[in-house]
């Protein structure tokens, strides 16, 4: 049986337009993408769906729950517990950490500091290395 190497990409933001340029950035480096637009909605899914991300690239403040709430949750499923997860905000990250200190991030990107290119080829960079 062949192991599917195929980087599969959660991209959790509120932001319709940002999602659908990095869903097509991911796509055309061969990553699979699923774009969810708010945090509840991308729980159920992963609760009740088949598509377990090698990555979740997501923003931190959303409406309804946010993207710490959200990876707590998500984290008490074995499936997700060790899933890498790249904070993608407008937040400094002393901003993060003194508000959600918990849970830990694996890299956290300011969105104003980052050109795409540069996200997705670091989203690519920690996929590959926790795949190997």
């Amino acid at each position: 049986m062949e192991v599917d190497m195929t980087p599969h990409v959660l991209l959790l933001d509120n932001n319709v337009e940002l999602s659908h340029m990095y869903s097509r950035a991911f796509r055309t480096r061969g990553c699979e993408t699923r774009a969810i637009y708010d945090a509840e909605t991308a729980l159920r899914e992963l609760k009740e769906g088949d598509f377990v991300p090698d990555v979740i690239v997501m923003d931190v403040m959303m409406p309804n729950m946010n993207g710490v709430q959200f990876l707590t949750e998500i984290r008490k499923d074995e499936r997700f517990e060790n899933v890498p997860v790249i904070a993608l905000t407008n937040m400094r990250n002393d901003e993060y950490t003194e508000k959600f200190p918990e849970p830990a991030i694996d890299l956290f990107l300011n969105k104003l500091d980052h050109e795409l290119s540069d996200v997705v080829e670091r989203v690519i960079d920690i996929v590959t290395k926790h795949q190997a």
